[in-house]
């Protein structure tokens, strides 16, 4: 099998796990906070949508090196993609997620467990829960947006506004 096959294929399982997971899990989420208290059953499943995110964040991120790679190895030079303006929003982007699935699993999680069945603790941390759903539904739709987006050229700062 072609590596670059093998390298598209795992973009698009790593791109269905990640987008299709976080997308799930905001929705989730957001119902959970429209009910204004967390369940075991419903902190469980979040966890279970973390891993999804987290596999095809993974994924995403190695299939690309492994473009990035290829090329490499093909040519002998750095890919000329790396200079492309859309494509380092795309990793700017890239690493936004990264950082809010830190936040999510190292801050959000735990403020979620210790609400588990006490009605009323998810509204001291709304803010918080706003925003990183914010960010997660927007940097993840965005980095899809910009990868189909390749007839369109701008300066960096265009795609990141």
């Amino acid at each position: 099998m072609d590596l670059k096959v093998l390298f598209l294929f795992g973009h698009l399982v790593g791109l269905a796990l990640g987008l299709g997971g976080a997308s799930v899990s905001d929705v989730f989420f957001m119902r959970i906070l429209k009910k204004k208290q967390i369940t075991e059953a419903d902190h469980r499943n979040l966890k279970v949508l973390s891993r999804f995110v987290w596999t095809g964040l993974t994924v995403l991120i190695l299939s690309g090196l492994g473009f990035l790679w290829l090329t490499y190895d093909r040519t002998g030079e750095m890919p000329k993609i790396l200079n492309s303006p859309r494509f380092q929003a795309k990793l700017t982007l890239v690493t936004i997620v990264l950082i809010n699935g830190l936040v999510f699993h190292f801050k959000v999680f735990p403020l979620l467990k210790s609400a588990i069945g006490k009605k009323g603790q998810l509204a001291k941390h709304r803010w918080l829960f706003a925003i990183t759903g914010a960010i997660s539904v927007t940097s993840w739709y965005s980095i899809v947006a910009f990868a189909l987006l390749r007839e369109v050229t701008m300066p960096l700062a265009g795609w990141l506004g």
